[in-house]
């Protein structure tokens, strides 16, 4: 009951002629004085009177002039729900962009005749540009530059190490194979899942099917290519010379025989599975399998390598058994080239 109603209600409290001691509310206007008999003095059966209610205007205030006070708020009343939070704004993110990758590569090779057991990394870096369409995303490039592992010779061809060069310029060369990955996404913000379907890259020679055709035990089994233009079959590296460096002997028992040049073939195989990290990265493990052959040298101070020569290099050429691979993807300014990325992610 609420104070107002209770202010408005007397109470009647009946005696012996009842429940003893029970009390029951009555309304006012039935136990008022002077309707059908006088109140008397508080006892058994009296009435209580109602309690006066003081109903003058409170001092300075004028009832004429002085507008109504507002209504005293119900016991009972409830606060008003809060309104509903709008829904938070998409953050989907918008992939059109220029990117650079790094992928590492953990690998180790036997040894032979000619090499040591060892291990070392593996890193090929890529340029795309990306174009994006709900959960597609296609990147159209070129490999920016491999890395390959160094090798130690083994006692029998004098020792040293073997280390792999590039020429400068070679992977700006114009007729390089392009790159183009097919990438799904869960969807388009930060933490979702990126999937590329696996890719082959395919240097200084040409398979029918990159992805599925066997690799030949042998280099002199390949359909080899010139992709560098030089006119030599394969594409040209150069060996690596100095700081204890030695040129790949191409004769076991004549040391004076090295090559300073080799001309490889070789198939890259990859596919990444990852996520986006933020609307400018992604990262992951990949997959990655790597073939090559040396296609032909070049004799230091001498003439082009003889057939048996090359089958010499071929055949103690490290052949990698990859442990472990990871991907890093960034995104980069719009001015940009394969030297900016390798910076970027060296």
């Amino acid at each position: 009951m609420s104070l107002r109603n209770f202010a408005l209600v007397g109470l009647s409290c009946i005696g012996f002629a009842g429940l003893q001691g029970g009390c029951v509310a009555a309304p006012l206007a039935e136990n008022q004085a002077g309707v059908g008999q006088e109140p008397g003095p508080r006892g058994e059966g009296a009435l209580v009177p109602p309690m006066a209610l003081d109903t003058s205007p409170a001092p300075g205030t004028d009832p004429a002039t002085d507008p109504p006070a507002p209504a005293p708020r119900p016991i009972n009343d409830t606060p008003a729900a809060p309104e509903a939070a709008p829904p938070a704004a998409s953050r989907d993110c918008d992939l059109n962009m220029n990117v650079g990758v790094r992928i590492t590569v953990d690998v180790g090779w036997d040894g032979g005749i000619a090499i040591e057991e060892g291990s070392g990394q593996l890193v090929l870096w890529y340029r795309g540009d990306v174009s994006h369409q709900g959960n597609q995303v296609l990147a159209r490039g070129r490999v920016c530059g491999i890395s390959i592992p160094e090798f130690q010779n083994s006692d029998l061809v004098g020792g040293g190490r073997t280390g792999t060069r590039w020429p400068e310029r070679f992977w700006e060369l114009p007729s390089l194979p392009r790159a183009d990955l097919n990438i799904q996404l869960g969807d388009s913000q930060p933490g979702a899942s990126l999937d590329m379907a696996p890719w082959a890259l395919t240097l200084g020679a040409h398979l029918a099917d990159p992805l599925n055709e066997p690799w030949p035990s042998r280099g002199r089994d390949l359909e080899t290519v010139d992709h560098d233009g030089d006119g030599r079959p394969g594409v040209t590296t150069l060996a690596a010379t100095g700081n204890g460096y030695e040129f790949p002997r191409v004769a076991l028992l004549d040391a004076s025989l090295r090559a300073d040049k080799l001309y490889l073939a070789t198939r890259t195989i990859l596919e990444l599975d990852g996520q986006l990290d933020s609307c400018d990265a992604a990262s992951g493990s990949a997959f990655v399998e790597i073939d090559q052959h040396v296609v032909g040298c070049h004799v230091d101070g001498r003439d082009e390598c003889s057939r048996s020569q090359v089958d010499l290099i071929d055949r103690n050429l490290p052949t990698f058994d990859v442990y472990g691979a990871s991907f890093e993807l960034q995104r980069m300014p719009d001015s940009y080239d394969c030297d900016a990325i390798m910076a970027e992610l060296p």
